[in-house]
């Protein structure tokens, strides 16, 4: 191999270093131009109520299915130890913790996220982003901030529905499986989940829903090429997505969660 096919070949190390400083890039540009301008506050709104549409079914739905299964698994052990006392608090909180912002964020990120990095890919390859440069508007603070500030909003009201929908999921199994009264199910809920409990998992969807909004904005607005690209850029935006809720939440779990604090 020659030194010119060395200088071909792709490190993979470097082009992750790279993505997350482009994405680092985006999001404090977003940020500023948030500061600094006003915003347009009719494509706001469209968003949150596209991102809403598009993404409340499948997280509803994920959420209902995850809270049943974690009620079937916690209340057949806890009842046959004679702890069916604290199934409805370590279910609920398990469901507040992780199970409704976690898996709401990754639907919006499969769902939501994916059609935005095609769109801003889309208009990438059609020199769309050229004409907005040309007319001295920034491509971040047109086809970002709008969506930045849609997903901060949107992202936690989701949360709030599916975690509600999963707790429903979870009273309904307990009591169909392991005969557990949803009286007694709620009753242990509000002695073991706090509001504490319930902040820390909207600090979670807040972030989550920027954290969307960053990777897969930045891969739609990287975007070079053709309408190959347009779906390369999709799929690349659902898996960094996926990547970048999974470790932020491992990491705000750590920080919120942590034996210190509690």
């Amino acid at each position: 191999m020659t030194t010119s096919d060395v200088s071909l070949v792709k490190n993979p190390l470097a082009d992750l270093f790279a993505g997350m400083g482009s994405v680092v890039m985006t999001a404090l540009t977003s940020l500023r131009f948030l500061v600094t301008t006003p915003l347009h506050w009719g494509r706001t709104l469209a968003q949150a109520a596209a991102l809403g549409a598009d993404s409340a079914p499948m997280a509803v739905l994920i959420c209902l299915m995850a809270g049943g299964v974690v009620s079937l698994q916690v209340a057949l052990r806890f009842i046959q130890t004679g702890a069916d006392d604290y199934v409805g608090g370590l279910v609920g909180l398990a469901i507040v913790r992780e199970i409704a912002p976690l898996f709401t964020a990754l639907s919006v990120g499969a769902r939501s996220g994916t059609a935005m990095a095609s769109e801003i890919a889309n208009m990438a390859i059609t020199e769309q982003l050229d004409a907005l440069r040309s007319l001295h508007v920034h491509p971040v603070r047109y086809a970002l901030v709008p969506r930045l500030v849609a997903a901060v909003a949107t992202v936690p009201l989701l949360t709030m529905l599916a975690g509600s929908t999963a707790v429903l999921g979870a009273m309904g199994v307990a009591k169909g499986v392991a005969q557990l009264h949803p009286r007694k199910f709620l009753d242990s809920m509000w002695l073991i989940v706090t509001p504490e409990d319930c902040l820390k998992a909207m600090l979670k969807a807040v972030l989550f829903g920027a954290l969307i909004v960053w990777v897969c904005g930045t891969t739609g607005l990287n975007t070079h090429g053709g309408t190959k690209e347009v779906g390369l850029s999709a799929r690349q935006a659902a898996i960094w997505a996926t990547l970048t809720i999974i470790v932020a939440d491992v990491l705000l779990s750590l920080i919120l969660y942590s034996p210190i604090r509690e």
